[in-house]
């Protein structure tokens, strides 16, 4: 006789987008013919018995994420105790100010909460198989987080795209939607900007909670189920109701969990279009900066001629750069450097285009910016630097080549958790009216930590990178101009960027 009609059971839940078997027998439990064949199938609803290799590498991913995560975190506190970290900059626009993100800084803020995440709920997956107990809040740890990887993402990809405003290489006029943004106001702007990534982030992670409650409901379950009924000899209707609602509440938390991951990966794909246009367009434009910067100063090399000074010229400490197709630099000048003009001098104008071709020049602050003390347009403020950086051309190019690895992995990594958060989508409700949804969970979610492993190591590598941050800081704001144009306007003034910080 059927199970149903036998102990006069309600029919299992109506099929939903994300059903996969549209038979009679879709989410419905056996004929159990004892005690232990129930007991196996609640066990199976909501107590998921992980393998030996995948716990040995759920510890091995724990660790390695927590040192990865807390010497992140160490770079962060050292950095305010020095006072050099800082997330946001007010940039002034016309008679409004712009708030910005630091790329790295933002990027290892927001990155860090998600390792701890991660690594918690691999510690809740060790320490629930070690009890043989249900996980505890298993769909939370999943839904919450995504949340920050979305605002570093963003704030990484924001922080690149307005570099590109104030280099030279792309204008605020040429960016789409421009003519809308103009008639904004400043403090809308920087709101819709800052909390851009809020809104997906609450919508997955109250449709993830609501499914968390299902399973939290189904792990209650689970315990009471255990205590009333292990050892009874006979099947009763209170046992099997018992266990169908433990089943139905897994396959309820399933459906929402299958909700929040298609939000999940419809967000990591459009900030990861986001993020990926912005560095792609950075590195193919500083890539060129850098060959034309090598090109101009090749070309320039035969027409430096010294020429001896007049008499009346005074006397000027100043040797011609010695340059070479292998050993050029580029220089840096920072936050408080005096304004300088050029010496008067007859010599050829070959010195200053090569003086010009031959260095990139980044500068925290703007001419009007420098008459007053600006340290505090940081947020956390930070201490004014006067120091002057000079690297090497090579230097720079290893820089850029850093910088092209952190964005590769985050690239590839955008790709693998969109493939991840879709695969669970699709096989994750599936697999619970089958009652099998250990498998599709725990695939879903070591795919997580490998991707995470990887990406998070390439990131890692380039971010820690002894000059790294700095370099790239100078290098990612510097000014990019063809080798024609002069830097100079032509009333004698420095140019005003739309960004113009280190």
């Amino acid at each position: 006789m059927d199970l149903y009609a036998r102990f006069d059971l309600p029919p299992p839940p109506p099929p939903t987008v994300f059903s996969r078997d549209h038979t009679d027998g879709r989410a419905r439990m056996p004929n159990f013919a004892s005690v232990d064949e129930v007991s196996k199938f609640v066990d199976a609803s909501r107590l998921w018995r992980h393998s030996r290799g995948a716990n040995d590498f759920l510890r091995f991913g724990t660790a390695y994420l927590l040192v990865i995560s807390l010497l992140v975190a160490a770079g962060i506190l050292h950095k305010i105790y020095k006072r050099s970290f800082w997330v946001f900059r007010i940039v002034p626009r016309g008679h409004s100010n712009i708030l910005i993100p630091n790329v790295h800084n933002s990027w290892a803020l927001f990155i860090t909460p998600y390792l701890w995440i991660l690594a918690a709920s691999s510690i809740a997956h060790i320490i629930g198989d070690a009890r043989n107990e249900p996980v505890v809040n298993i769909s939370l740890w999943i839904s919450i987080m995504w949340s920050p990887t979305l605002f570093a993402v963003w704030y990484q990809a924001w922080g690149l795209i307005a570099a590109r405003l104030g280099d030279g290489s792309a204008s605020f006029e040429e960016l789409p939607g421009h003519s809308l943004t103009k008639s904004m106001p400043s403090w809308l702007i920087n709101a819709v900007f800052l909390l851009l990534p809020v809104v997906p982030s609450v919508a997955a992670s109250l449709v993830g909670a609501i499914g968390n409650a299902h399973l939290e409901h189904a792990r209650y379950g689970w315990y009471d189920w255990h205590t009333k009924y292990d050892g009874t000899p006979e099947l009763t209707r209170d046992m099997v109701l018992d266990a169908q609602n433990i089943f139905h509440e897994s396959i309820r938390g399933a459906y929402h969990v299958c909700i929040s991951q298609a939000i999940w990966g419809m967000m990591c794909f459009l900030f990861g279009t986001a993020h990926s246009f912005a560095t792609s367009s950075l590195i193919f434009s500083i890539g060129d900066h850098l060959q034309a910067k090598r090109r101009a100063v090749l070309a320039q090399k035969p027409r430096i001629i010294p020429q001896a000074l007049p008499t009346h010229a005074p006397v000027i400490d100043r040797s011609l750069p010695q340059i070479s197709q292998s050993d050029f630099s580029f220089k840096w000048r920072t936050a408080d450097e005096a304004i300088s003009k050029p010496l008067p001098s007859i010599t050829c104008d070959s010195m200053s285009t090569d003086n010009q071709h031959s260095r990139i020049e980044t500068r925290m602050y703007t001419f009007g910016q420098r008459m007053h003390d600006q340290h505090i347009s940081f947020f956390p403020a930070i201490k004014s630097s006067s120091t002057i950086v000079r690297i090497e051309a090579s230097k720079a190019e290893r820089v850029l080549n850093f910088f092209i690895i952190q964005s590769v992995s985050i690239m590839l990594g955008t790709v693998a958790l969109i493939s991840d958060s879709l695969y669970m989508a699709l096989h994750s409700y599936a697999a619970a009216e089958a009652n099998n949804y250990e498998s599709a969970f725990i695939t879903g979610y070591i795919a997580v930590v490998i991707i995470t492993l990887l990406a998070g190591t390439g990131s890692f590598i380039s971010s820690t990178h002894t000059t790294f941050e700095a370099s790239f800081t100078a290098l990612l704001y510097a000014r990019r101009f063809d080798p024609g144009s002069s830097d100079i306007s032509s009333s004698g003034g420095e140019r005003t960027d739309f960004l113009n910080m280190e």
